[in-house]
């Protein structure tokens, strides 16, 4: 992001949009909400592209979906910039209502004392570094806290919990998690338990959209498992002495065409905004 965009906190440029378009049908602007009332503001972590040569970071991004599902929630998205010291940590989330972890590739498995399976394709530590120093402040501060896919699985190393590396080598499973194709996301049912998790979403099975190959192995004592896959598969974490801390492996920000997702981030922002 260059010097003088003015996109810092995630704003669309004059003329410009999150969206295909400059409003969405139904929906009423960004800026004339700002006019309106004060929005949270809620941190959204930023993958990283490396320089093939260097290893260096090069560019910082964040998805636009993610952006999207908080702003048709009433929230707006801050992308985040890498933190490497607990003091960095604190002074953006003392600015800011909540924290969306979002998706990425794998946890070095180090992080949860495991060996390296073949499959196993290591983000940056850089980010996974940053990433857990965010976690970890901001449930000392009990900011509301919603993680996606990888960011699932980040809140259960931060927590203490491991990972299966590999769905099909260390975990055996016929159902497919990952898309195949070239699609962007496999879907599958979940079955949710009796948690805040089934009372925000209000059904008992969900389809979701699903892109992952790892995914938890031992919970952290600290979370309730809320929702499973029909072979048995983790697929929804809860922190139970919190405020809002809530992991789901799927992608809900892909299925906001679909009520329970929409109901998720709705309860998500509506913490945030409390």
């Amino acid at each position: 992001m260059g010097a003088g965009q003015g996109n810092l906190l995630g704003l669309p440029k004059k003329g410009g949009s999150y969206g295909p378009s400059a409003q969405r049908p139904g929906k009423v602007s960004v800026h004339k909400r700002i006019m309106t009332t004060t929005l949270p503001l809620i941190g959204v972590t930023s993958g990283l592209r490396l320089e093939s040569e260097s290893q260096q970071t090069s560019e910082l991004y964040v998805a636009r979906r993610y952006l999207n599902a908080l702003e048709d929630a009433g929230g707006l998205g801050v992308p985040l910039p890498i933190v490497r010291t607990e003091a960095e940590a604190e002074q953006l989330l003392d600015r800011l209502d909540g924290l969306l972890l979002t998706g990425g590739a794998d946890i070095p498995p180090d992080y949860y004392g495991e060996d390296r399976h073949p499959a196993t394709k290591d983000l940056p530590r850089e980010r996974v570094e940053s990433e857990l120093t965010l976690v970890r402040r901001a449930l000392e501060l009990d900011k509301p806290l919603l993680a996606i896919c990888y960011g699932h699985q980040l809140l259960c190393v931060a927590l203490g919990g491991t990972l299966y590396q590999h769905i099909g080598g260390d975990v055996q499973s016929d159902l497919e998690h990952r898309p195949s194709g070239g699609a962007r996301a496999a879907l599958h049912p979940v079955t949710v338990t009796p948690s805040r998790l089934a009372r925000i979403v209000k059904e008992e099975t969900c389809e979701v959209p699903s892109s992952h190959h790892q995914c938890v192995k031992e919970p952290p004592t600290v979370c309730e498992v809320t929702a499973r896959a029909p072979d048995g598969i983790i697929e929804a974490l809860e922190h139970k002495g919190t405020r809002f801390v809530v992991g789901v492996q799927w992608h809900p920000e892909l299925a906001r065409q679909d009520p329970w997702s929409r109901r998720l981030f709705d309860a998500f922002v509506g913490e945030c905004a409390g």
